[in-house]
């Protein structure tokens, strides 16, 4: 199946989690576009931590959403 995504940089800004507050997180946003539909992601990527947060919207309308809860070290 062939599938096209497209990515833009939104903004720079902090982020809440149930963890707490992440500062100065890259905002993400994508749309995949494929034969079935189309899928967006909104995604935040902080420089020390990785993604800390993820909201996706499938083709379907179901959505998974993720975010950091605990950091061990």
């Amino acid at each position: 199946m062939k599938v096209t995504s497209e990515f833009e940089i939104v903004e720079q800004n902090d982020i809440e989690t149930e963890y707490g507050v992440f500062k100065n997180c890259w905002k993400i946003e994508a749309v995949s576009t494929f034969p079935l539909g189309q899928s967006h992601l909104t995604y935040w990527y902080h420089k020390s931590f990785g993604f800390v947060k993820l909201d996706y919207i499938n083709y379907g309308n179901q959505k998974l959403n993720l975010e950091v809860i605990a950091v061990k070290s």
